[in-house]
């Protein structure tokens, strides 16, 4: 059912970008207020990073079979659309963190199954895939890039 939708990386992209400014949002603690000005921050920086993996799973590549897939809890292998989970870069059981740029989209196949607790640099043989490569590389990039430190700063201008 993937193979055959043409919108399954884009169609779950806004409850995606939302679930990637609640779960940047843990960075910062408990902000009262400032999270209605928090929030649509985090939104920004996730809408870079889903541009940056090309609006694709990050550990997603052409293949015979799709390499990204959903959880098969509630349902999720009956969709015919990537429901994305938020991953980090650097798994919270070696030193991450919740920060956005140790975030990223992935499907479940991704999250639990190929990272689980691994690093990001620790998945070889996806990570030498070129478009994985890629996307990683387009990953870090961005968070050198001036529209993300600008929104960087205006984050830490809010919590401090």
């Amino acid at each position: 059912m993937l193979l055959s939708n043409p919108n399954k990386y884009t169609q779950d992209s806004d409850r995606a970008v939302m679930q990637f400014a609640q779960t940047a949002y843990k960075s910062v603690g408990r902000q009262g207020s400032n999270k209605k000005i928090l929030i649509p921050l985090y939104e920004k920086l996730a809408q870079l990073v889903i541009e940056a993996q090309g609006n694709t799973p990050l550990y997603d590549y052409k293949d015979i079979l799709p390499r990204a897939w959903n959880s098969p809890m509630k349902g999720g292998w009956k969709l015919d659309y990537v429901k994305y989970e938020i991953g980090h870069l650097i798994s919270i059981n070696n030193g991450g963190s919740f920060k956005p740029e140790n975030l990223s989209f992935q499907s479940a196949r991704c999250n639990q199954h190929l990272q689980s607790s691994l690093n990001f640099d620790e998945t070889t043989e996806y990570r030498m895939v070129e478009e994985v490569k890629t996307r990683v590389e387009n990953l870090f990039e961005l968070h050198k890039s001036k529209k993300w430190l600008d929104i960087i700063k205006e984050i830490d201008s809010i919590v401090r």
